[in-house]
């Protein structure tokens, strides 16, 4: 949830009422008593505000804008209308007009935290990692703190590779929220790219304790228990991590990889089958699976993995090594002639991490008018 703000204009009493409704969550509620105060008082921009708040927590993103364009054009200089229509098209992936409106809010608001903690959000999906960190600082600057900028400004460092700024900004937002699930999650998986296992598994161990319904988490705590070759204690966390949520491709994939190195390549072959059925665009599960397909002979499969595998952006040269150790796993007597001519195909292709919420990124509430 984002937060949401208010305007200047004193709303009518439903309109108040609107909003301890949506406080109740009963958007439906709050929006009937919007209508009615904008009857009374059509030119009372909170309303409006409210009105579109209700729509945006019933995902209706589209009529929030609406709302929140006669919101701003009877209040034009409020920084929270802009902030919250921000937030809406946000909300539906319009994000360099959310970045416009967030410009304007904190513009209009020079301490405005959250218009430039969500800003930051945009640009990081955007791909605009550098840019979103200067925004966090910015967030973090205006408001100390701001234990969720940064927990995201640690996201973008790790995106960057810079893991151990990653664990410093972990360590500032846990200090400031030590309850927070996903930071811990998130800073295990920085100490995983470090290569500091335990104390990745400490995190996750926290994380799941705090929400035991995280299925990232377990996933995340699977592939440091496979880094340590502790691999029936990760398939364990795999199998729990599906159990909760049964459509990320990614933990049946990780399962399967982990299963390929316990020599179990029938039920890598199936855990990798699953993982392309959900997601049928990553590359890396048809190279999984052609590596168990090579090691259990089964060569002509391999190789239609293999290509489609190559036709979603793997290289070929890559795969073709991967492959080759595969069967040599399998047939240690196979000489380099026989290797010379390679099914150009995977192996094990690397773990996929899973991240708390919205790819660990938590944005604020709305702001009421």
């Amino acid at each position: 949830m984002r937060p949401s703000a208010s305007t200047p204009d004193t709303p009518q009493p439903t309109s108040g009422r609107g909003n301890a409704y949506s406080d109740l969550g009963q958007h439906e509620r709050a929006i009937n008593d919007c209508d009615e105060a904008i009857r009374l008082e059509p030119q009372g921009a909170a309303a409006y505000n409210q009105r579109g708040n209700a729509w945006a927590r019933l995902g209706q993103h589209d009529r929030a804008v609406t709302d929140f364009d006669e919101a701003m054009r009877l209040a034009p200089r409020n920084a929270t209308i802009y902030y919250n229509r921000g937030n809406a098209y946000a909300d539906l992936g319009q994000h360099e007009r959310a970045i416009q409106d967030y410009d304007e809010a904190a513009h209009l608001d020079p301490q405005h935290a959250w218009a430039r903690y969500n800003r930051g959000l945009s640009h990081a999906a955007l791909g605009r990692l550098e840019l979103a960190i200067a925004d966090y600082d910015e967030a973090v600057s205006v408001d100390p703190l701001h234990a969720w900028a940064y927990q995201n400004r640690g996201v973008a460092y790790a995106d960057t590779g810079q893991h151990e700024r990653a664990i410093r900004d972990y360590n500032e937002a846990l200090r400031l929220d030590p309850g927070d699930a996903v930071a811990y999650n998130d800073r295990g998986r920085a100490y995983g790219r470090l290569g500091q296992y335990e104390r990745a598994i400490g995190d996750y161990d926290e994380a799941i304790r705090l929400d035991p319904q995280d299925a990232a988490a377990y996933n995340n705590r699977g592939n440091a228990y496979d880094e340590l070759g502790e691999y029936e204690r990760a398939i364990a966390d795999y199998d729990e991590a599906i159990r909760l949520d049964p459509q990320d491709a990614v933990c049946y994939r990780n399962r399967g990889n982990t299963y390929a190195r316990l020599g179990q390549h029938e039920r890598a072959v199936e855990d990798c089958g699953r993982a392309i059925a959900l997601a049928p665009g990553d590359a890396e599960s048809y190279a999984a699976r052609a590596e168990a397909l090579a090691v259990l002979g089964r060569r002509a499969e391999a190789r239609l993995d293999v290509h489609r595998a190559v036709e979603l952006g793997l290289d070929r040269l890559e795969l073709g090594g991967r492959l080759r150790e595969a069967r040599l796993k399998r047939q240690p007597e196979v000489g380099a002639a026989d290797a010379q001519h390679p099914l150009s195909s995977p192996g094990h292709g690397p773990r996929r991490e899973g991240s708390s919420g919205p790819s660990s990124r938590r944005t604020g509430h709305p702001e009421q008018a």
